[in-house]
């Protein structure tokens, strides 16, 4: 099955154990004609595949965060606004539905009304937080909040594939030899993989290199957004049959900061574990960085993850902050930009209607989950494994 399209779609009925499940399902996007080639060249098994999803398929579009914020709500006294003509609105169209035009005045229309209450928690940023936050037993992400397959949320039955999720006709692993980290304003992070070809035939590979950052008490009081897992870049290589080769990663140091809205104004990097590793999309990701804090499924992990192995699949690392003391500053930050509504949540809820109690601070979380098919760079495949 071709999924020949721009947007995510709903397709846990084509998927493993659906109503209609088909033997394969391959995501093309909207191609041009040269690249229907690739495609072709893909599918006949002419080139290895891989791609990688860029963004999650959950089981159930109601569970998005996003999609909970968005719209559907309205002004209740928008009437009494209109008739009395308020001087707070000069000149301005209020109603719910249908005002405003080209060129016309300016409008307050409720029915669009939205309050990005999911701050920094969309996509694989919010499934794979709460994943992680249910398996360390933090707040109360196993709640029903959220949940659309079950009385609890459970992340292997709301996702269907996740982020940087992807299969490969060649098994292979991929493997971090060495992590260095430039602090300077202008400096990069740079990540040496080693990806070994285990197949008796040659191949293009693809890695993937995440991030957690530490999650420190100063974050929690002045309600920093993170999430559990960051993806930061990948790279392909060709790699002759049994044979190893190194590919180096590079990406700025800048985008470990995280934007500081309550109290610093600007973008911090926080001392402490920067947990690296190289992985199969997202959840991946998130099991090595579980199994490298000494989490297994026997904690609620859905796959043993590699953790700091003998492959070495996740490193980590402490930067230190300047000798005064003071917050790493991002040359890109803002100091006037508007503060953001909340910081990584204790607890786990639906969010409220479109108004302004949704711009809390950071104490609830809407939903999402699926289930993960064969891991890319694995032989063998887990249908009960979580991803999306």
């Amino acid at each position: 099955m071709l999924l020949n399209t721009g947007n995510n779609m709903m397709i846990a009925d084509i998927a493993e154990g659906g109503s209609h499940e088909v033997d394969g399902i391959c995501y093309i996007g909207c191609p041009n004609d040269y690249q229907t080639i690739g495609i072709a060249n893909v599918l006949t098994g002419k080139v290895n595949a891989t791609g990688a999803l860029a963004s999650a398929f959950v089981r159930d579009h109601q569970s998005i965060p996003a999609v909970q914020n968005v719209g559907g709500d309205y002004f209740a006294d928008y009437e009494i606004v209109c008739r009395n003509d308020d001087p707070r609105y000069p000149g301005k169209e209020i109603g719910n539905i249908g005002t405003g035009s080209f060129g016309g005045a300016d409008t307050y229309n409720g029915g669009m009304y939205i309050v990005e209450a999911e701050g920094i928690y969309v996509g694989y940023k919010y499934y794979e937080t709460r994943y992680f936050d249910a398996v360390m037993g933090q707040g109360n992400a196993n709640s029903a909040a959220g949940a659309t397959q079950g009385s609890a949320w459970n992340y292997s039955d709301e996702m269907l594939y996740t982020f940087g999720h992807g299969l490969s006709y060649l098994d292979y692993t991929q493997t971090i030899k060495s992590v260095t980290v430039d602090r300077s304003v202008n400096g990069n992070i740079t990540a040496v993989v080693e990806v070994k070809n285990n197949s008796n035939q040659d191949g293009k590979f693809l890695t993937q290199l995440y991030v957690q950052q530490p999650y420190t008490d100063y974050d929690r009081t002045n309600l920093v957004e993170k999430s559990a897992v960051m993806f930061l870049n990948s790279a392909k290589v060709d790699v002759a049959a049994g044979k190893s080769k190194e590919v180096t990663i590079t990406i700025p140091t800048k985008y470990l900061a995280s934007y500081d809205a309550n109290n610093a104004k600007t973008y911090i990097l926080d001392a402490g574990d920067y947990y690296f590793t190289a992985a199969a999309g997202a959840h991946e990701a998130v099991n090595n960085i579980l199994a490298a804090q000494g989490k297994t499924v026997a904690d609620g992990m859905d796959a043993a993850g590699r953790g700091r192995s003998r492959q070495r699949a996740c490193w980590a690392r402490r930067p230190r902050l300047p000798k005064d003391g003071s917050r790493w500053r991002s040359p890109r930050s803002d100091p006037n930009a508007a503060a953001r509504p909340s910081g990584r949540s204790p607890r786990w809820t639906m969010p409220p209607s479109a108004t302004a109690a949704r711009v809390r601070k950071r104490t609830s979380w809407c939903i999402w989950t699926t289930r993960y098919l064969t891991k890319t760079g694995n032989a063998s495949s887990s249908p009960a494994a979580a991803c999306w």
